[in-house]
């Protein structure tokens, strides 16, 4: 669907006469005792769509609302699974194949994670987990050499 055009319903996190701080949906999260100010993921989601003029992506790669880290995990340990089996020889183009898709599904499962924690205010988990996307990636374009 064509997209002409996107509003932000509010800049900065701000106290709702019903419910307070407790919901929050602003680009920016604002701590209610030091009013200290923090981007959210949406931020950055925002600030890459704009600049890109636009998006692709799931619903559930855009929401920051969703953990991803079990998935990962579980995804994870079929990675390592397929590496463990390939072990001791070249592996086939399509067990090649798979190492790559299962990497980037990866890559979008840390990536997700990451929305997740800052979300949640938790900067340092996200930087973790952007960190595993990025290292994912470079493997992924190891992979396709």
């Amino acid at each position: 669907v064509p997209v002409r055009g996107y509003f932000v319903w509010s800049l900065l996190d701000a106290a709702e006469w019903e419910h307070g701080f407790g919901t929050r949906f602003g680009l920016v999260r604002v701590e209610p005792g030091t009013l200290a100010r923090q981007p959210k993921a949406s931020a950055v989601f925002y600030t890459r769509a704009v600049k890109a003029g636009g998006f692709n992506a799931s619903d559930g790669e855009c929401n920051a609302t969703t953990q991803a880290a079990p998935r990962f995990r579980a995804e994870g340990a079929q990675l390592q699974a397929v590496v463990n089996a390939s072990r001791g020889g070249t592996p086939s183009l399509e067990v090649s194949r798979t190492m790559l898709l299962r990497t980037v599904r990866l890559a979008a499962l840390a990536g997700q994670q990451a929305r997740y924690e800052a979300e949640q205010g938790d900067f340092a988990a996200a930087r973790q987990w952007d960190s595993k996307v990025a290292r994912l990636v470079s493997g992924a374009q190891v992979q396709t050499r």
